[in-house]
């Protein structure tokens, strides 16, 4: 196990994970706000990248048990859909 200025390879990682969600909230926030069609088509695919970078290292994260969210079940989800307004039942079958 590598440490890098007192960390761990996992704090390390937890924090790439951190920075990545701030980031995709700020472009997310950026690109809603944006008056300029080229500049918000720009921060999407900012946006998009960014997601795609903090999917890969939750993935990895997963894979080396660092990062284990809890599985919702069946009735979990119908009541998350309840209060969102959404039909999962389509999804669920």
């Amino acid at each position: 196990m590598d440490q890098t200025l007192g960390l761990t390879d996992k704090e390390i990682v937890e924090d790439i994970l951190s920075a990545q969600k701030q980031m995709t909230g700020s472009y997310n926030i950026y690109a809603n706000e944006c008056a300029t069609q080229a500049v918000r088509d720009a921060l999407m695919n900012l946006l998009n990248e960014e997601h795609l970078i903090q999917t890969d290292v939750f993935t990895q994260m997963q894979n080396r048990n660092w990062y284990t969210p809890k599985t919702a079940s069946p009735e979990e989800i119908k009541e998350v859909s309840r209060q969102f307004g959404t039909n999962t039942d389509e999804q669920m079958d």
